[in-house]
């Protein structure tokens, strides 16, 4: 299973003279550890300020935090503010990550998700969906080579699933995403990428499979296309090279808690629940 908690629920909670009574029991609550799974969580971010108004001998204490389980993801975002001298009002606002859940066959994952949860369990690769494995294929291309990349794989590709644009050069190629990595990639998906690749006039191909290893006729026939000068490189990507490449490959999950930060942007006096009376 994989889990995302890219969206959030928002709660408010306050009490004190100006404001009625909501979520009182949540003002002094914090989470100490993962609710999904019980892991200690991480503190991302803390910030704390005292705020007073000389004119009126009031003062607001603030603070922020932000805390992460480093197993599964889930979060934490909360702000508190206290009035410590005036009236006596508190105010909290927590935001709290939604578990979102995937099945590893699911076509609708997101792939900077998946990506992620590969990375971590790269034995679950020969699991996911077919057009997954060509986007993951294709975005861990982007990064590696530092070009562009574009999974066009169709019933009628004629062995090609992804075109590379590098240095204006297209490489073509093919991904066999296989349900045991026990496999040796045999000889024949091997020519027929090399009959693609002529056929879209390239000299440049990848073959990507998620099994272990290919036959030696598959290394042999890659290595006499080069040396006939049928194609100018041939790569031959098993399970382990293609993990390797996956390991290099920074992930952009959005950290959505950063956008959600506000103590440290705010200017003297201003206040993000509470107000002076």
């Amino acid at each position: 299973m994989i889990y995302d908690y890219s969206q959030y629920l928002s709660f408010d909670a306050h009490y004190g003279q100006g404001f009625v009574t909501k979520n009182r029991d949540l003002i002094d609550v914090f989470n100490t550890n993962c609710p999904f799974c019980g892991d200690k969580l991480k503190q991302y971010f803390y910030f704390q300020r005292y705020d007073s108004n000389i004119f009126s001998n009031e003062c607001v204490n603030q603070w922020e935090s932000i805390f992460y389980c480093e197993q599964d993801g889930w979060w934490q975002h909360k702000i508190n503010e206290q009035q410590d001298r005036g009236p006596k009002a508190w105010y909290a606002v927590i935001h709290e990550g939604i578990l979102a859940k995937y099945d590893e066959t699911a076509n609708s994952v997101p792939i900077e998700i998946l990506s992620d949860y590969i990375k971590k369990n790269p034995e679950n690769i020969t699991h996911i969906h077919d057009k997954k494995m060509e986007e993951l294929v294709a975005s861990v291309f982007r990064s590696f080579y530092n070009c562009d990349a574009k999974v066009i794989g169709k019933s009628s590709d004629g062995g090609v699933d992804i075109i590379l644009i590098y240095n204006d050069n297209p490489i073509m190629v093919q991904v066999k995403r296989r349900k045991s990595r026990v496999k040796t990639e045999s000889v024949a998906y091997v020519r027929e990428l090399l009959g693609a690749t002529l056929l879209h006039q390239s000299k440049n191909c990848i073959f990507v499979t998620t099994a272990d290893k290919f036959s030696k006729d598959a290394k042999k026939t890659a290595s006499l296309a080069i040396d006939l000068g049928l194609v100018q490189s041939y790569e031959l990507v098993d399970y382990s090279r293609f993990i390797d490449m996956l390991q290099t490959k920074p992930i952009n999950i959005e950290r959505v808690w950063e956008n959600l930060k506000t103590l440290d942007r705010l200017k003297v006096g201003e206040h993000y629940g509470l107000a002076y009376v």
